[in-house]
């Protein structure tokens, strides 16, 4: 284990005694703040990314100079022209934001780059982009996630790179370190932990997180807890359990990308078992 994560996962466990506080955003207009925090809810909690992307947009249309604004757009945008227009509206007015925003708004730029580059189909570049992404978010979101404990979406994305670059193992202690410290967890990290442990072949486990997250929407239509158990069936190897889920996300939110990528693993091992 590195030395860096090792820091961030002791750090976590303090949490609970932290202060808690969000970042301080840099726009002065509520209503860019309003439909900012309103999309990270809609695609983190919820995974919609129609609405999601719908809300970013509202944020930078009452204030086309709020960076993190703009680097959230960059990156649920499909338009590759767009993504680069704002790629360089971010490096032309990045000294405008906070020290902390420019924190998130630097692995949003990589991450972007990243995307750019995946599409061009440059395997180098992708493999490049992706790689100092990984590492620059490791550090930027672990450093949020200790002097602003609230930030849980920071955090959330914190984890999920800790599970790639470390694996679901590591990830889901460093989670549950986390989860300590929250009265109330929030869904993506019932969501997650749920996944988490579906990797580690803890599937009952990983079902009752499930179906404990579908409950927290009570009546509501969101995706999210169908792309959670359609993920779950899937790593099951259930592919007729995995589809009736991954459809159901798909038909709430046909934009789901993180569905879309889902439902091409499914076909992948329906056409391995023919």
């Amino acid at each position: 284990m590195s030395k860096v994560l090792l820091l961030f996962i002791t750090l976590f466990t303090f949490l609970i005694q932290a202060k808690a506080q969000l970042l301080p955003l840099s726009t002065a207009s509520d209503s860019a703040k309003h439909y900012y925090y309103l999309g990270w809810k809609q695609i983190m909690d919820y995974a919609d990314y129609t609405k999601a992307e719908q809300s970013y947009r509202k944020s930078i249309a009452f204030d086309p100079e709020f960076i993190l604004g703009q680097s959230l757009v960059g990156r649920i945008s499909p338009d590759i022209k767009e993504r680069y227009e704002i790629l360089e509206k971010i490096n032309t007015k990045k000294h405008l934001a906070t020290e902390d925003e420019q924190l998130v708004a630097d692995v949003s730029v990589m991450l972007i780059e990243f995307l750019n580059a995946r599409e061009e189909m440059d395997s180098a570049k992708t493999a490049e982009k992706i790689a100092i992404a990984l590492q620059t978010g490791l550090k930027n979101f672990g450093l949020i996630g200790q002097k602003y404990p609230e930030e849980v979406y920071f955090i959330s994305e914190y984890f999920e790179i800790v599970n790639y670059l470390y694996g679901p193992k590591k990830a889901l202690d460093t989670l549950k370190s986390y989860n300590l410290s929250l009265k109330k967890p929030a869904p993506f990290l019932i969501g997650y932990e749920s996944t988490l442990e579906a990797a580690l072949g803890n599937y009952d486990n990983a079902l009752e997180l499930a179906f404990k997250l579908k409950k927290c929407f009570k009546d509501k239509k969101v995706p999210k807890p169908y792309v959670v158990l359609g993920d779950i069936y899937l790593q099951k190897g259930d592919l007729e359990s995995a589809y009736k889920y991954i459809n159901k996300a798909l038909e709430l939110d046909p934009a789901n990308r993180a569905v879309q990528r889902l439902k091409k693993r499914a076909e992948v091992l329906q056409e391995n078992n023919f």
